[in-house]
């Protein structure tokens, strides 16, 4: 059974790599010679790597095929990854008594895939420590599951195979969450998703990009602070500029909202709102996969004009001294 990520999954013509890190990133990348390449966690069809200062990962990637999926049966248990190393993750200390979930990043049953013990392995694996995040007992089992509802009731895909790459949003308003003499863990306050495949009918690589929060109003620098508390669907180059995670060129064309100022078309970073839960997803068109689909949804697509998204940013991002958008304004379309 191949171990990890794959990033020719999709096909050796379309080659989906491990996002890059942005030099302000770089320095927090967790490094160890147990792990790939020095800082690559992998398990049984996924990959994640690691924060240094949160001890959570910064992103994981999995490869799905929804043609395979199984139902696995049996106790879950939670496991320390000694690759790893046990003091660089949050163990069950922090989840203990509280309102405070070991949210998936990678979810069980999206990889719970190919044979008996293939599957089962990769179930099993999807319980380390170190693919788990902080979520909110009612954000991991409402909001959080929409996005990956998408991924599951997806039709679009060619060979129903998809790349997925996910992870926590930090930013200067986190909360924090102490047990007694336990370190201080850092609670993010949203999470990020990026489904790529192989379009069905145009045979070329398409993704939609994801994120959603898990709170909502906060006093920074004195002033309120507003975070959508729904899922909203996102341009790529958005969830860079709030990670500093450096995509892939292809993830960046081919998704369909726009980054750039349009004229007579947006103003500024597309937004778009998807249903507030996994029961109101009715069709294709709960999601947006061409400009065509954003006709249809017109209500609930927005725009934010460059300076005040970029304001937002300056409030919100967790690096204030980094320069983002001139990170993505070559790639994004």
């Amino acid at each position: 059974m191949i171990e990890g990520y794959n990033e020719s999954f999709l096909g050796e013509d379309h080659i989906i790599p491990l996002p890059n890190f942005s030099p302000e990133l770089e320095e927090d990348v967790l490094e160890t010679n147990t792990l790939r390449d020095g800082y690559i966690a992998d398990y049984p069809h996924y990959s994640l790597c690691m924060s240094k200062s949160n001890k959570q990962a910064l992103f994981s990637a999995a490869n799905i095929d929804l043609s395979k999926l199984k139902t696995i049966e049996g106790k879950r248990i939670w496991f320390a990854d000694h690759r790893i190393g046990v003091d660089n993750q949050i163990l069950n200390y922090a989840y203990k008594n509280n309102h405070w979930d070991r949210g998936h990043l990678t979810r069980r049953y999206i990889i719970s895939w190919g044979g008996d013990l293939e599957a089962t392995s990769a179930s099993n694996k999807s319980y380390s420590y170190a693919n788990a995040s902080m979520q909110h007992e009612d954000f991991n089992r409402d909001e959080w599951k929409v996005p990956e509802s998408f991924v599951e009731k997806f039709k679009k895909s060619k060979d129903n195979k998809l790349c997925v790459f996910t992870g926590p949003i930090f930013t200067k308003i986190d909360l924090f969450y102490s047990r007694g003499s336990k370190s201080l863990v850092r609670i993010p306050a949203g999470f990020w998703k990026i489904v790529a495949y192989i379009d069905k009918c145009s045979s070329e690589i398409a993704c939609q990009a994801y994120e959603a929060y898990q709170y909502g109003e906060f006093i920074v620098n004195g002033k309120k602070t507003e975070l959508h508390p729904n899922a909203l669907q996102v341009t790529t180059s958005h969830i860079e500029n709030f990670t500093n995670l450096q995509f892939p060129d292809e993830l960046y064309h081919s998704n369909p909202l726009y980054f750039k100022k349009r004229k007579t078309v947006n103003n500024g970073p597309e937004f778009f709102t998807i249903p507030a839960k996994p029961s109101d997803l009715k069709s294709e068109y709960d999601i947006i996969v061409d400009r065509d689909n954003i006709k249809k949804n017109d209500k609930r697509s927005n725009t934010m004009s460059e300076d005040k998204y970029n304001k937002m940013l300056e409030s919100l991002n967790s690096d204030p001294d980094a320069t983002y958008v001139s990170l993505v304004e070559a790639r994004e379309r």
